[in-house]
């Protein structure tokens, strides 16, 4: 769990649209929504564009702040 009352933890995962294939997943954590999560991968740059799809979760699931390719999730027993 984050240690700011105000911070929410996000897994995000982005998606190409035109190839309906998966770009990445990380686990980021702000002060605000979604947007703000967003806006942190940018500065991070571990956003790889595409679609994203966010949800909220208690605690990274992955590596903070760090972008995992769809192979590496797999691996971890994701499934797309």
């Amino acid at each position: 769990m984050s240690n700011k009352k105000n911070e929410q933890w996000y897994f995000l995962s982005f998606r190409d649209s035109d190839t309906n294939t998966n770009l990445g997943c990380c686990n980021v954590v702000v002060e605000g929504g979604l947007e703000n999560a967003l806006h942190k991968t940018k500065i991070l740059q571990i956003n790889p564009g595409g679609e994203v799809r966010g949800f909220i979760i208690d605690g990274p699931e992955l590596e903070p702040n760090r972008l995992y390719s769809r192979q590496e999730m797999l691996d971890l027993g994701y499934k797309f």
